[in-house]
Formats: structure tokens, C-alpha cells, sequence
């Protein structure tokens, strides 16, 4: 499981993300992680990452 959201700003704290690690591990799934993007900004390269790193774990399946 992977998240990704986007805001117009940068102010989310790593308590956000918790209900989606959690809810993986409940799952037994393995949580890859999150990235978060801000609208009306650049985001291409931090979205190449994202996607390279969900796209990494696919292969491992």
C-alpha cells in the first residue's frame, strides 16, 4: 500500500500518514509509503521517485 496526497501547502506531520501504515499492517500488507504534493508547484520529479519506488515493490511480488 502506497498514499499520496496533495495540498497547497506543505504542513501535514508524520501523524497523518499513520492511518495508512496501520491499516496495511492490519491488512498484512506491506506499506511502501507516502508522498505528498503541492498543488500549483512542480512535483514531476518528486512524483518519478514515488512512482519508481511503487513500481519497484510491484516487481518483487
Amino acid at each position: 500500500m502506497a498514499a499520496i496526497s496533495c495540498s497547497g501547502g506543505g504542513n501535514l506531520g508524520e501523524s497523518f500518514w499513520l492511518p495508512f501504515s496501520e491499516s496495511a499492517n492490519y491488512l498484512g500488507m506491506e506499506y511502501l509509503g507516502h508522498t505528498h504534493t503541492i498543488s500549483e508547484k512542480d512535483n514531476t520529479s518528486q512524483m518519478a521517485d514515488f512512482i519508481h519506488l511503487v513500481n519497484g515493490a510491484s516487481n518483487h511480488l
